[in-house]
């Protein structure tokens, strides 16, 4: 019973998607999305993915000893928390000054991203959120690429990426100032000090007050219309801890 009264539940939601309008809708972008864009990227899959390639090119640039790169893979393997590997990932990664997030890190995800653009394979669903931003909507987004803005700009968009160290640019976001703009509510991986690696990280990225009620007030607005969560797995709903595998 429980089973069919989700499905005429889905059922019932997805007819009433048939007649919003774009310009109330607020459309949060997953992980799904990207792996499905680019899946010769397996570091787009997931955040183990992530931290899997990043150990892997740490390796290559000799920036991880041998027997640290083997620790790091058996601490991933044996499923310990991802957050805490994470951590002492980068760490490890600049062991004399300590910075949680030194360059080393930076290559290392400039090397897992490079060349995002040749690898889009399927841009269908890219192309879908286009068009419904020329139309209105507003796109939120969890994951660290700019696939979207990527193909955007190869179809002639004005796109942004845009993340909550802007002030200016998100509040412009937050009232719909801008059309093409990709809100990066975890960062985006070209600028390391930005992202946000676990729930903790978002106090170094939102000391403006006025940002953030800005965007709540936007996203509470928003839900008595339609917020859309496009390749979520159910655990990602809460926008609590974006970093689970």
């Amino acid at each position: 019973m429980i089973c069919v009264f989700c499905f005429l539940l889905l059922r019932k939601f997805l007819k009433s998607l048939i007649t919003k309008q774009p310009q109330d809708l607020l459309l949060v972008i997953g992980t799904g999305v990207s792996a499905a864009v680019a899946p010769g990227i397996p570091a787009l899959c997931s955040w183990r993915s992530c931290i899997e390639a990043v150990i892997e090119v740490a390796e290559q640039l000799e920036v991880l000893h041998p027997g640290d790169v083997a620790e790091f893979c058996k601490e991933v393997i044996k499923d310990r928390d991802l957050l805490v590997v994470a951590h002492d990932l980068i760490r490890k990664m600049s062991p004399r000054t300590g910075d949680t997030k030194p360059n080393f890190f930076q290559d290392c995800l400039m090397e897992v991203f490079d060349n995002l653009e040749q690898h889009i394979q399927n841009p269908v669903v890219l192309q879908s959120v286009l068009r419904l931003m020329e139309r209105g909507t507003m796109v939120l987004t969890t994951n660290y690429d700019n696939l979207l803005e990527i193909f955007g700009h190869q179809q002639g968009k004005p796109m942004e990426s845009l993340d909550l160290k802007d002030k200016d640019k998100v509040l412009q976001w937050a009232r719909g100032h801008i059309n093409y703009g990709v809100l990066h509510i975890h960062g985006l991986y070209t600028d390391p000090c930005g992202m946000v690696l676990d729930p903790s990280g978002y106090k170094d990225v939102t000391q403006d007050p006025e940002v953030m009620v800005c965007v709540i007030f936007k996203i509470l607005t928003v839900c008595f219309q339609t917020i859309l969560f496009l390749s979520f797995h159910t655990h990602y709903l809460s926008l609590y801890d974006p970093t689970k595998p």
